[in-house]
């Protein structure tokens, strides 16, 4: 197996790759807002431009939110490695009508926060 890749099994015999990110990489850092309380974001890009990786901070250490968080993130991560990208996450997770944005609608959890601020995040220049 090349260093560079790791493949996954999955239960039909399909492989998926995952492409290894190089130990340093562009990342871009924002701060939002999700039911008043801040968190900040950070994407990792890999070499083709795309967001591959995501931290995120915002509650207090050691907190069942922060815990949360960080474990969403790894998912996310690893979603973002095999391929998806934050405009195909963010349509799937959870949303309600917001009454201070005209009954818009807003992600129902930080987790969908995060995957609506990466995908309306910049690319940087590489």
């Amino acid at each position: 197996m090349r260093d560079d890749v790791h493949v996954h099994a999955c239960r039909n015999d399909t492989a998926a790759a995952r492409a290894r990110l190089p130990d340093r990489r562009p990342a871009v850092t924002v701060e939002i807002s999700w039911h008043g309380h801040a968190f900040t974001v950070s994407a990792g890009y890999a070499a083709d431009g795309r967001v591959r990786e995501v931290f995120a901070s915002g509650g207090h250490t050691g907190s069942d939110l922060q815990r949360l968080i960080d474990d969403a993130c790894v998912i996310i991560s690893l979603a973002l490695q095999y391929g998806a990208r934050p405009q195909d996450l963010a349509p799937s997770l959870g949303s309600m009508p917001d009454p201070a944005a005209g009954m818009a609608e807003i992600p129902a959890s930080v987790i969908g926060a995060i995957v609506q601020a990466l995908g309306n995040l910049e690319t940087p220049a590489l």
